[in-house]
């Protein structure tokens, strides 16, 4: 029975259905992810060796020390279409206004997001989907392609699909995008006059609490006021 690491996170919901599939089929270690960015699972991984590596879910980037321990193949189920290689692909989704979003499979090279396509499956975008409702949907098609992969390998039929994506590929669009793009979005700078600016500044000075914070009611949308 061939050997298997299984990288992965307790936020995907469909972690556990994966790993039955895999215990049944594979002589399968599982590393949990703690979803923090530039985690290292080296000590967690350990000194395994084996025959497939699947990264599901986790911020780890796999070095290529541990892909050389690995004998058939190391393969990522990437939560965003092709068009977004790297971190943050269901915001960027609905900033640009795409129509579809979906998930890849590839191989796993020693960059990020850059190993040849094995599948790619999409889904649209609907005007009510926000980036909550793409993430867990792009995890439903995200398990679809991971059922789909094992059943090639178990059928012996990943060798001809991987040979069958270098002669016809699906690229990648561009180079794999950092989360921080996100992160510097989130910050939303609105500039008031000075006098204005005194009022807040006098409100949040005289009321502001930790229990009970100063709201800000833009057009309806209400966020409360933090001093971090």
């Amino acid at each position: 029975m061939d050997r298997c690491l299984f990288i992965t996170s307790k936020k995907n919901k469909h972690s556990n259905a994966a790993i039955k599939i895999l215990k049944k089929n594979f002589l399968t270690k599982v590393v949990w992810s703690k979803d923090f960015r530039k985690e290292n699972l080296e000590s967690e991984i350990g000194n395994w060796k084996g025959d497939y590596l699947l990264h599901y879910s986790s911020y780890y980037i796999i070095p290529n020390k541990i892909l050389l321990r690995v004998k058939k193949a190391s393969i990522n189920f990437h939560p965003a279409p092709s068009k977004y290689p790297g971190s943050g692909g269901a915001s960027f989704a609905l900033l640009s206004n795409d129509k579809n979003f979906g998930a890849v499979v590839h191989l796993i090279n020693n960059k990020v997001d850059n190993g040849l396509i094995l599948d790619e499956k999409k889904f649209k975008i609907t005007k009510n989907d926000n980036i909550e409702s793409l993430k867990t949907k792009v995890m439903f098609v995200q398990f679809r392609l991971f059922k789909q992969t094992i059943n090639k390998i178990l059928n012996n039929n990943l060798t001809a699909l991987i040979n069958l994506r270098k002669s016809n590929k699906i690229p990648w669009k561009g180079k794999a995008k950092l989360i921080s793009s996100i992160d510097k979005k989130q910050l939303i700078k609105i500039k008031l006059d000075k006098n204005k600016t005194a009022d807040i500044k006098k409100m949040i000075k005289a009321t502001n609490t930790k229990k009970f914070p100063v709201t800000l009611e833009i057009n309806k949308m209400k966020f409360k006021y933090t001093d971090e």
